[in-house]
């Protein structure tokens, strides 16, 4: 039997909110040979050795992600990451700006991180089309995971799972809405679907999307529990243990929400604008080795 064990953790710290400012970063890159998965021509292969000339003493930069908004990219909470032992997958998941601002691409590598292909996809192509009216301007913050089915040891057959927040329609800067994104590494069957966990507009931030036991796991909450929209209170009063399963029918994760925890916090009004506050800075979910075991860890 899993067992989830909450742990929540109180401590001063200095919040900084969640950025949307632009900022410029410069950087050296290096030319690297990158694995071409867009013609979907068959399935992958594992290379038998390093590339030509690589040598692992020597440090060199790979150009990964296409986001300008570097805030937008990385939090301390994400796990951008994945990897797959059994099929050898290494995936990354980001923000691309070749197209709309928030439209989520992916790139991976299946030889440990030697070469990449970039920016495939894209994993929400109804947004990127202007298809998806409800989620505004788009996508941020994801987190990502690799669902491997049982017995695959061929990465193309190997489905990199997203989760994330994505912004409303209500106004260019509202939260409120879940992405459960999905793609085989090849780059078909893709799956793109957004969710409002509360039908408030207060769905918000899933974290540390992981694998075990047969399931996608992450930790979400909400940000705006008043209900109105038009208020940007961070409130954080529940949060939301999520769990995808694989329907091999539509191969694509279908998501539901197992648990609901409204932690007894301690409220108070910092800024004197009348409102209590309720400042939690991290929320996470991880797994014992033996994928039995979850832990889910709030800290504020």
């Amino acid at each position: 039997m899993k067992r989830i064990y909450i742990a929540v953790i109180a401590s001063a710290i200095a919040f900084n909110g969640f950025a949307q400012a632009k900022k410029q970063v410069a950087s050296r890159q290096v030319q690297a040979a990158f694995v071409d998965l867009s013609s979907n021509s068959g399935p992958l292969a594992k290379p038998s050795k390093l590339p030509l000339g690589y040598n692992k003493n020597i440090a060199e930069v790979i150009a990964l992600g296409s986001s300008a908004n570097v805030f937008s990219t990385v939090l301390a909470n994400q796990n951008q990451v994945a990897y797959d032992p059994e099929s050898g997958a290494l995936a990354f998941i980001h923000r691309e700006n070749s197209v709309a601002s928030g439209v989520l691409v992916y790139d991976v590598s299946i030889d440990g991180g030697a070469t990449w292909a970039v920016n495939q996809g894209p994993l929400t192509p109804d947004f990127a089309a202007g298809n998806a009216p409800q989620i505004g301007s788009g996508c941020r913050y994801p987190s990502c995971t690799i669902w491997n089915p049982d017995g695959n040891t061929d990465p193309s057959q190997a489905y990199i799972v997203g989760h994330g927040p994505a912004l409303s329609n209500q106004t260019a800067a509202q939260w409120g809405n879940i992405f459960e994104i999905s793609a085989r590494l090849d780059g078909t069957e893709v799956s793109e679907n957004y969710v409002d966990l509360t039908g408030t507009l207060s769905s918000f931030h899933p974290y540390s999307a992981v694998t075990a036991n047969g399931y996608v796991w992450s930790v979400s909450t909400t940000y705006n529990s008043s209900g109105d929209a038009t208020l940007d209170l961070i409130n954080y009063d529940s949060f939301y243990l999520n769990r995808g399963e694989f329907n091999d029918g539509t191969n694509a994760v279908d998501w539901s929400v197992l648990e609901t925890w409204t932690p007894d916090f301690l409220e108070i009004d910092i800024t004197d604008n009348g409102n209590n506050d309720n400042y939690v800075s991290s929320w996470g979910i991880n797994f014992s080795p033996d994928g039995q075991t979850g832990y889910a860890v709030i800290i504020g």
